[in-house]
């Protein structure tokens, strides 16, 4: 699990791929941003393409909780086709 300290950009990657490639879906590539209390802090957000089938997210935490953050990102092409959940913490 990446730390970050509190005030710095946390960077949330995500890879899609389709049949084992690297792969730009034409719908939506979406990252979803969970407190350490559980609430929703970020809902469905675009991410930044950085090349074909890579994507990023910054989060910025100054002023957030410290604590362990829950990050999805959804790939979509229609219907979700990649689906990717992980965690990060947030320390001062």
């Amino acid at each position: 699990m990446k730390v970050y300290q509190q005030g710095e950009t946390a960077m949330v990657y995500f890879v899609v791929t389709k049949s084992g490639a690297l792969y730009d879906p034409s719908t939506s590539v979406t990252c979803s941003i969970w407190l350490p209390s559980g609430t929703l802090d970020v809902n469905a957000s675009a991410m930044t393409k950085e090349s074909t089938g890579k994507y990023y997210y910054d989060y910025q935490t100054a002023s957030k909780a410290l604590g362990v953050y829950r990050a999805r990102c959804t790939a979509t092409d229609g219907t979700p086709i990649t689906i990717e959940e992980g965690f990060f913490e947030v320390q001062q």
